[in-house]
């Protein structure tokens, strides 16, 4: 995907796409974080995801469609309120 074809996606979404890149890169330090001390794992991105600022964290779930990869968690705008970890998600394995 070109530089170009990513603004016109974040255009399409309704996304800044200064807030998807840093919503990017904030995740991207606490899955570095998360992996080095061993507490990586679906749960962990979820409350990562869901610990950016509103901006950013709306951008990312839009623009990677976290809305549709985990509809019970979120939806095109956001969180969806009194969901909790263990969060419930396809291929869970303690389901």
């Amino acid at each position: 995907m070109t530089a170009i074809d990513a603004h016109e996606k974040s255009r399409l979404l309704g996304i800044d796409f200064d807030d998807y890149t840093e919503a990017v890169k904030l995740t991207g330090r606490m899955i570095f974080d998360a992996i080095d001390s061993g507490t990586y794992g679906v749960d962990a991105y979820i409350d990562m995801v869901k610990s950016l600022p509103p901006n950013p964290m709306v951008a990312l779930i839009r623009y990677d469609g976290l809305y549709k990869q985990y509809p019970e968690v979120f939806d095109f705008d956001g969180p969806i309120p009194g969901v909790e970890a263990p969060y419930p998600y396809a291929g869970r394995d303690d389901e």
